[in-house]
């Protein structure tokens, strides 16, 4: 429920509380930008990924709260496998990944990423609540 209020709050533009269309159709741009072959579109959705699962918006995660939006992408993944890819995204080892850690690492790893990008927003948009 976390990631789909945060959703929402990304695309609601001028915090009114309500999505307007056209406020939804650049979130759903976002989304749409997957199959684009552009560095800067697939950054963009990278970084669309990040802000939804940076429930807190305060610009990084710990493991803890990483680790959802890296389950998302490989649910069959043990915990163990997952902290070292955490500690390999970590680049300046502070055990926090921030924005542009997590984009670096997913434009290295691209093509795994995109496989499974379609997942991460899976669960926002499966989640019965987001429809309330």
């Amino acid at each position: 429920y976390e990631e789909c209020r945060r959703m929402f709050d990304l695309m609601d533009d001028d915090n009114s509380g309500r999505l307007e269309f056209r406020e939804f159709l650049v979130g759903v741009s976002h989304i749409q930008v997957v199959n684009s072959e552009s560095p800067q579109a697939l950054k963009g959705v990278l970084k669309f990924c990040f802000k939804i699962y940076d429930t807190e918006g305060n610009g990084q995660m710990d493991f803890e709260h990483a680790k959802r939006i890296l389950r998302v992408m490989n649910p069959e993944v043990a915990d163990d496998a997952l902290k070292n890819t955490f500690d390999e995204m970590d680049k300046n080892s502070d055990h926090m990944l921030d924005e542009d850690e997590f984009v670096t690492w997913a434009v290295d790893h691209q093509q795994e990423v995109f496989e499974h990008l379609k997942f991460v927003f899976a669960p926002i948009v499966e989640d019965e609540n987001c429809l309330k």
